[in-house]
């Protein structure tokens, strides 16, 4: 099996990006895969807590099940500041990264994908 970094920069709820992210982690996981997420520009909203969207899969909770799967999910620290959010709404799971570690996420990984 492969390591694959999947970056999320799509915010959840405004196109099928994010979503198709989440289901793209969560089958590569069933297949045995390991997976790294990273968070970055308006996907670190998928690690908010308390989303309640109508008619829509639930984001967060489809990312608890991806964590819970397996995978280590990464949120851009820098984006998470610019955009008012406190660390504390973020899922309690999600690790707070930069730059160099996206870095070393990619260039550790036998494939990366963007959504």
């Amino acid at each position: 099996m492969v390591k694959i970094t999947v970056v999320i920069k799509s915010e959840p709820y405004s196109d099928e990006s994010a979503y198709t992210g989440l289901k793209f982690i969560k089958s590569a996981l069933e297949n045995g895969h390991s997976v790294d997420v990273f968070l970055v520009q308006s996907g670190v909203f998928c690690a908010l807590s308390r989303q309640s969207p109508n008619n829509m899969p639930n984001l967060y909770e489809l990312l608890e099940s991806v964590i819970s799967g397996g995978a280590r999910v990464v949120y851009c620290g820098t984006c998470v500041k610019s955009r008012g959010i406190d660390a504390t709404m973020i899922h309690p799971d999600a690790e707070i990264g930069s730059m160099p570690m996206f870095v070393e996420m990619v260039t550790s990984s036998d494939s990366s994908i963007s959504f």
